[in-house]
């Protein structure tokens, strides 16, 4: 298996704060974002490369941070620049998880996860569930224990008695369920052919959860809950949320 962490955005909602620094580079606790994603992959027992694909902005920035894990271990670790320097030039994260599996189509299972979340999910827990239902797709789900949870800024999976998702929406008006997709992903070798379909038919390239949407009416994807604790670090009170929660200082599933 391959995993991919998906680090081309520009985190324009975080400015000034990632107006020259990418946000999974941004330091909680004295440590990268991307590291804590990083530390999770490395569980998987299964995963024999791991793939970062960055914009040509802040390639510079993530090849520094890579260099002295790849003179380590030399051949895990792969980076890729996606070659957009811009908001209006990115290739979205359809776009770049084509460009990253490249014409090794059918070589590999994909564990895909955005290089912006914060968890403590078992990693392992969800590859077993995925291993389970193959050759389909599955996706990793957070049910939040709070009220406070604005659901229309998410993806919102519904599911049947069989895990299977029955109806996904991209930050639904009206949320018909509170299972957030949580940007982590399992694509089998099997299925990764509908990528470049799925572009070619003119669909949405930049969020992962219209791709999910298309899949769930056209194919099969199946979602697992999983245990513990997920931010999306996709604004100032998320991160700080975060870092109160990896001080030990916030103990709630948000």
């Amino acid at each position: 298996m391959k995993a991919l962490i998906l680090a081309a955005g520009y985190a324009t909602r975080l400015y000034p704060l990632t107006k020259d620094t990418p946000k999974p580079l941004l330091k909680l606790k004295n440590r990268p974002i991307i590291d804590y994603i990083l530390e999770k992959i490395e569980q998987v027992g299964d995963v024999d490369q791991i793939s970062i694909v960055t914009n040509n902005k802040f390639y510079d920035q993530f090849d520094q941070w890579l260099t002295p894990k790849q003179a380590y271990f030399p051949g895990r670790y792969k980076l890729i620049n996606d070659g957009s320097n811009s908001v209006e030039e990115r290739k979205g994260a359809i776009g770049d998880i084509h460009l990253a599996i490249g014409n090794d189509l059918m070589d590999d299972d994909w564990l895909i996860v955005a290089g912006d979340n914060l968890s403590d999910f078992n990693f392992n827990d969800f590859i077993r569930f995925s291993y389970d239902h193959k050759p389909c797709h599955s996706i990793c789900l957070y049910l939040p224990n709070g009220n406070h949870v604005d659901f229309k800024r998410f993806g919102i999976a519904q599911l049947n008695e069989f895990d299977q998702v029955s109806n996904f929406e991209e930050k639904p008006e009206q949320p018909k369920s509170n299972l957030i997709a949580t940007c982590i992903y399992f694509i089998p070798k099997e299925k990764l052919y509908l990528i470049p379909k799925y572009l070619e038919l003119g669909n949405h390239n930049d969020t992962l959860g219209s791709y999910i949407s298309w899949l769930a009416k056209n194919d099969k994807v199946f979602g697992k809950i999983c245990d513990g604790t997920w931010f999306d670090l996709g604004d100032f009170d998320a991160i700080s949320e975060a870092v109160l929660y990896l001080n030990g200082n916030l103990t709630f599933s948000n």
